[in-house]
């Protein structure tokens, strides 16, 4: 017959499965009182006294016909194992997890431990370029790490030699069909979103700061709704009379848009022989060729009125109006008046007022007058001199035309004799006199 003990040996190696019932192995079970067993015979089963060692999460006990029995703990019941709370895993051991709602964070169950997962767990695993990096499942690699392609790369660039690295250009980012900006490989933008190159857009058109959906270049067609696109990247055409062009000099007339085309209207000018449009060309008339002001004339009529072309310039004649002496042919401007001559010293002026000559004149100041304050306190002679003395009488003689009169004197009877001569017709109180051609010289008495 077999020895207790090599039974009980047997009933130890069984593991994880419940021992077989001692009255199996032809051995009777112990009775509550501790006695020996009979063969076959009927006694009651105690879980203690039945062979191994309860732990968490398997325990000691019989099952029917008073047989001995391990019972193994339901899966996830708590247990204890080296101080750390656990769970059992069913099979009667006492492990750290079963399913990964049993692992803190990301971690995963793997073998009845909480491990890190694979992109996390600093190992090279099976589908990486670089140690937690790179390939389908983990996040791309930084630069310097290894790279088999562009996705593995944070960047989006793998230089020649394997390794993640800055882009330079565009076209090193080809493989991920984007861009580079900073540095970085950047997917090409959809119609419609911010761009400032046309190398960001899938459509190749960065039109008015959007990715468009076609070229979209007429200085009438725009497509940002800031600018009056019905929506981003749709290229429309702007509302009739929107300006599309500029006018680029005096004598250019801007253009607009017609609401139907996307072109701007060919460039117009102004009309030859009309003013520009700001007046800033004034003498000249604009010439219909070119958009700005014209330097020269040919004719009188390149030149607004009151003004006549004098050696290629626009310039006023002498007696016209003036601010200034080179508006004028002659270059003197002298009593408001373009002038025939500088008309310097005392008692000459240039206008109709001051001498009764035709304005453009130089003449005498009439005679009795002192419109500049020239002889102060007498007054000029009308000989272009001055008179020292009160003014006692003083006549004015001829027309328009110009009278010239020189040698004047006073006979002891007062009487002013003077030789004057006139191209026109003069009236010196006996009737009107007219020159039959030239200057005609008369000699003239006035009494007091």
């Amino acid at each position: 017959m077999r020895s207790a003990g090599a039974l009980l040996g047997l009933a130890l190696l069984a593991g994880c499965r419940a021992i077989m019932g001692l009255d199996e192995l032809g051995v009777g079970a112990s009775t509550a009182t501790g006695g020996a067993g009979g063969s076959g015979g009927g006694a009651a089963c105690v879980p203690e006294s039945c062979p191994g060692v309860d732990t968490d999460c398997r325990k000691r006990g019989c099952i029917a016909g008073g047989k001995c029995d391990l019972a193994t703990m339901p899966e996830g019941t708590q247990c204890q194992g080296q101080g750390e709370a656990k769970l059992c895993d069913g099979q009667g051991n006492c492990v750290e997890c079963t399913k990964k709602e049993h692992c803190p964070g990301e971690e995963l169950c793997d073998a009845s431990k909480c491990v890190p997962p694979p992109c996390k767990n600093g190992k090279l695993d099976g589908g990486e370029s670089d140690v937690d990096c790179g390939g389908k499942d983990c996040a791309p690699c930084p630069d310097g790490q290894k790279c088999s392609e562009a996705a593995d790369c944070a960047s989006g660039f793998c230089e020649p030699g394997g390794l993640c690295g800055a882009c330079q250009a565009d076209g090193e980012c080809a493989g991920l069909k984007g861009y580079c900006e900073a540095g970085k490989c950047v997917a090409k933008k959809d119609q419609g979103e911010a761009c400032g190159e046309p190398a960001q857009c899938q459509s190749g058109h960065c039109i008015d700061d959007v990715c468009c959906e076609e070229k979209c270049s007429g200085l009438c067609e725009v497509c940002s709704t800031k600018l009056g696109a019905s929506e981003d990247g749709t290229c429309s055409v702007l509302p009739t009379e929107t300006p599309c062009r500029p006018a680029v000099g005096a004598c250019d007339l801007p253009e607009k848009c017609d609401g139907k085309s996307g072109e701007c209207p060919g460039d117009v000018l102004v009309k030859d022989g009309k003013p520009s449009t700001d007046k800033s060309c004034e003498p000249y008339l604009c010439d219909g060729e070119s958009a700005t002001c014209p330097q020269g004339c040919t004719a009188a009529e390149d030149c607004i009125p009151g003004y006549g072309c004098y050696g290629g310039k626009c310039k006023k004649p002498d007696g016209e109006p003036c601010g200034g002496a080179g508006e004028c042919k002659s270059g003197f401007c002298i009593d408001g008046v373009c002038c025939d001559t500088p008309c310097t010293g005392p008692c000459r002026a240039c206008s109709l007022a001051k001498t009764g000559a035709k304005n453009g004149m130089c003449a005498p100041v009439s005679a009795g007058t002192d419109p500049d304050g020239e002889c102060a306190p007498g007054v000029c002679t009308g000989s272009g001199t001055c008179a020292v003395g009160s003014h006692l009488w003083s006549k004015r003689l001829g027309d328009t035309d110009s009278v010239y009169g020189w040698p004047i004197a006073v006979d002891g009877a007062g009487n002013v004799l003077a030789l004057a001569n006139s191209p026109g017709t003069v009236d010196f109180g006996g009737g009107p006199l007219t020159s039959t051609g030239g200057h005609d010289i008369f000699v003239l008495k006035l009494a007091p």
